[in-house]
This record gives C-alpha cells, sequence and structure tokens, in this order.
C-alpha cells in the first residue's frame, strides 16, 4: 500500500473517531489526536526503513547480477565497511549490507537525523525531494515522542486537529516524490 493510501485511512479513521466521541468530548479528541499522531509516525518510519532496505538489497542485486554499480552501492561501500573487513569484494559488499540492515533495525524515528541515517547515508538527497520535508518531520517527531514519553499522554505543543492533518497530508505529499531520488542513485 502506498503511503498516501495508509495516511488516508488514518485520517479517516481520526474522522471516525472524533464523530463518536466518549461523554468528556474535549478529552476524547485529544486522545484520538494522539493515537492518529502515534500511528502516522510509525507509518511514516516504516515508509522510511522500507525504502532504505528496498534501495540498498537491489543495489547489491544490480552488482551481482550485472557487476553495475550505483550511487547507492558506493554509498554502501562508504558508510557501512566494518572496520576490519576480510575476504574478497563480494563477502565485504555483503558484510556492508548486512551493517545497514542493522542500521535499520536500530531504527527509532523520522527525525532529520534518522532519515539521514537510513537514506541520506543510500545518497538521497532529501532536500532536492522537499526543502520542507526535514523540518516537518523533526518536529512531528517531536511531538510523537512527547506523546509517546510523557506522563498521563501530557505534551507541551497545541494539538488541532486539522493543523495536525494538514501537516501529515503535506509530509506523505513529500515523502511519496522520494521515487525520483531512487531512480537516480540506482543509476
Amino acid at each position: 500500500m502506498l503511503i498516501d493510501e495508509r495516511i488516508l485511512q488514518l485520517k479517516q479513521s481520526l474522522e471516525t473517531a472524533r464523530t463518536e466521541m466518549l461523554p468528556n468530548l474535549e478529552e476524547a479528541n485529544s486522545w484520538h489526536i494522539k493515537g492518529y499522531i502515534l500511528l502516522v509516525h510509525a507509518e511514516f518510519e516504516s515508509f522510511i526503513e522500507d525504502i532504505g532496505v528496498y534501495i540498498a538489497d537491489l543495489a547489491l542485486s544490480l552488482w551481482i547480477e550485472s557487476s553495475k554499480s550505483t550511487i547507492a552501492l558506493s554509498y554502501l561501500i562508504m558508510f557501512f565497511t566494518p572496520e576490519k573487513v576480510q575476504g574478497d569484494f563480494l563477502t565485504r559488499l555483503h558484510k556492508c549490507h548486512k551493517n545497514y540492515k542493522n542500521n535499520v533495525k536500530g531504527n527509532n524515528g523520522i527525525k532529520s537525523d534518522h532519515v539521514f541515517k537510513l537514506l541520506g547515508k543510500l545518497g538521497l538527497a532529501l532536500d532536492l525531494v522537499d526543502v520542507t520535508l526535514d523540518g516537518d518531520l523533526d518536529s512531528f517527531g517531536t511531538k510523537r515522542g512527547e506523546i509517546a514519553h510523557s506522563n498521563s499522554g501530557q505534551i507541551t505543543t497545541s494539538l488541532n486537529a486539522s493543523d495536525i492533518v494538514t501537516s501529515v497530508e503535506n509530509m506523505s505529499k513529500g515523502l511519496s516524490k522520494i521515487g525520483n531520488e531512487v531512480n537516480r542513485v540506482l543509476s
């Protein structure tokens, strides 16, 4: 499923939940918005990780099948070569690939530093995709962190459902544009 489709499903769930409120309208609305933020964050994180794994897998496969060197393969070697690596070139490539996948498994967020570790270190230039995406992801990641890691779900930033939905839709559009960058780093 494409990121835009999944985000639309989450938005519809939020709208449905907000029309079927609990007795305390304000408190219920707040919890539905918080849930929406947590689920959208998970979707964005999964989407970013899946793109990274796709690129790493395809870059390795292109080399194995046709000795095609790609930008992504060069970045994979540059950033994920173990300090003490032995063996022939293919063995070393497999170790780089494994290190990258371990990096993905250890990922824990969508802020720009996390995205750089997953996609930037494969050669993707996200600032060319969408100039505001990094800042928007950082802000959204902070909101998610406040919700997930605070007592009683208390957060310091205000939660306006329509602002959150608009922000999510903008980030989703930005993430959807990554395809051109994927093609570039695999060429």
